[in-house]
C-alpha cells in the first residue's frame, strides 16, 4: 500500500513515513519515490543516522533503545503511533472541513467494501 500511495504523490503533498530501524526496504523506497516526486518527507524513526533519516526533510525521533524484544517493540510502536495521532490532530484542527470530507469518503469506501 505504501508503494502505491507514494506513486500518487505530487509536490503539494507531504509524505509521512515510519520505520523504527530506518532500513525497512518498502519504507525507504517509498521515501525515495516521494522525494523524486518533489514531496517533503517527514520520517519517524530512531536517531541513528539511518537511511530513512538521511532521506527525510524533517525528522521525528522515537526511542532508540530496545533492551528486550517485547518491551522495546512496544515502546517504538506506541511512540510512533502517538506521533502520528498528534500530526493527524494538528492537520484536522487546521482544516476541519477537509478532514470531515475525507472521513466521509473513507466511511463511504468502507461501507461499499462491506456490501461486496
Amino acid at each position: 500500500m505504501i508503494l502505491y500511495t507514494a506513486s500518487l504523490l505530487s509536490p503539494e503533498d507531504i509524505a509521512i513515513v515510519i520505520s523504527y530501524s530506518g532500513q525497512t526496504r518498502e519504507t525507504v523506497f517509498a521515501a525515495r519515490a516521494a522525494r523524486e516526486r518533489g514531496c517533503k518527507v517527514i520520517a519517524i524513526t530512531q536517531a541513528n543516522g539511518n537511511t530513512l533519516a538521511k532521506l527525510a526533510d524533517f525528522l521525528l525521533y522515537i526511542p532508540g533503545e530496545e533492551k528486550t524484544l517485547r518491551v522495546g517493540a512496544m515502546t517504538s510502536r506506541v511512540s510512533g503511533e502517538l506521533i502520528l495521532d498528534l500530526l493527524y490532530l494538528g492537520i484536522a484542527k487546521h482544516d476541519p472541513e477537509r478532514t470531515e470530507e475525507s472521513l466521509r469518503k473513507t466511511l463511504d469506501c468502507i461501507r461499499s467494501f462491506q456490501q461486496v
